[in-house]
């Protein structure tokens, strides 16, 4: 496998605190539970910056690559937090090189929610913005493009919650006059019997 198809994790850095254990010890965590299918096998890690990292708020400028990965007790990695009410359970540590600054920024340029982006180490390289890291079904890829290419501002496996359920949209696009969800789900998705009746509904609506 060529290094620049090797798989990659954009994960959010929430604290100031994980900031200086990515700067000084060199590792990360992913709770066991909701980490992403990738996890185990990524090569490489790059972190997006929330809001309160100011001037670099909302972008992606460094990674790293992944030496190892094991499963360790939250409060094995922060003994300091034993009150935390996740200390015992599972977490994967990321064991890290230094991290390294990527060629240009990925900056996200809608306000958004998130926490991890599976991605190539070639997407970190060449993405212009957060939505270009995305990888997705094949028919997703050739929407994005095409909607890149005519200057549709979409963003990708966008958020919303409906009463505190989170739902994730292929393609949300804010417009003038409103918002639009656009969902790609192709011959696989559309096979199955419940998925018919359900998507026969929401066309008769």
């Amino acid at each position: 496998m060529k290094k620049f198809s090797k798989l990659a994790l954009v994960a959010i850095v929430p604290r100031k605190k994980d900031w200086k254990i990515l700067q000084k010890q060199h590792w990360y965590r992913i709770p066991v539970k909701s980490a992403p299918k990738i996890t185990t096998k990524i090569k490489y890690i790059a972190f997006y910056l929330p809001r309160i990292f100011d001037e670099d708020k909302f972008s992606v400028k460094y990674y790293a690559q992944v030496k190892k990965i094991k499963i360790v007790k939250r409060i094995e990695l922060l003994p300091d937090e034993k009150e935390h009410n996740r200390a015992s359970d599972d977490y994967y540590k990321l064991i890290i090189s230094e991290l390294r600054r990527l060629p240009k920024p990925i900056v996200s340029k809608h306000w958004r929610r998130i926490t991890f982006i599976p991605t190539t180490l070639s997407r970190l390289f060449s993405a212009e913005e957060i939505n270009d890291l995305w990888c997705t079904s094949p028919i997703e890829e050739i929407l994005y493009k095409k909607m890149k290419r005519e200057k549709i501002p979409a963003e990708r496996q966008f958020f919303v919650y409906e009463t505190k359920t989170p739902y994730c949209l292929d393609f949300a696009i804010f417009c003038r006059d409103g918002k639009l969800n656009v969902e790609c789900n192709g011959d696989e998705y559309h096979s199955q019997k419940k998925t018919k009746s359900k998507t026969a509904k929401e066309i008769m609506i």
